[in-house]
């Protein structure tokens, strides 16, 4: 995508969001500090300064759009050892930054404290019924090539 094109998506995103508030450039622009000038500027995909995106970010309550921007600090624990500890009540299940390899997990299936046991038992035959006509075995084998079926 061009600087162009990525400026006027931004640009397009401040007004979406402005507009879906019912708020006039005028009223967005006073409560952000910027003149009227400036937000048309940037509605159009014209060049601001980060820190003018940001207090209009700020106003529409949209800063969420920077959490693509966090850096997550890799870990080098095994993927048995995340598991261990969400089997623990350690971490929460979106706290987990490494994906778990199914590989290792063997007769693990997750699901969530309250899910009915019905739901469990219904999903456990439909299960049993894939690895009977060889479903099962077909998928495994196209996502897990190589690895050993649980």
């Amino acid at each position: 995508m061009t600087d162009e094109a990525l400026a006027k998506r931004i640009g397009a995103f401040v007004r979406h969001h402005r507009m879906e508030q019912h708020k006039t450039q005028e009223e967005l622009a006073t409560a952000a500090g910027i003149s009227r000038s400036t937000l048309s500027l940037l509605e159009r995909g014209e060049a601001v300064t980060v820190a003018t995106l940001i207090q209009f970010l700020r106003v529409l309550d949209q800063l969420n759009v920077f959490e693509a921007f966090e850096i997550k600090e890799s870990t080098s624990q095994t993927s048995m050892e995340a598991f261990e500890q969400l089997l623990n009540g350690e971490v929460p299940l979106s706290h987990l930054t490494q994906h778990v390899q199914a590989s290792n997990l063997k007769d693990y299936i997750a699901f969530s404290l309250n899910t009915p046991a019905s739901t469990v038992e219904q999903w456990q035959q439909h299960l049993d019924a894939m690895k009977a006509d060889a479903t099962f075995n077909t998928i495994w084998n196209r996502w897990f090539e190589g690895s050993p079926m649980p």
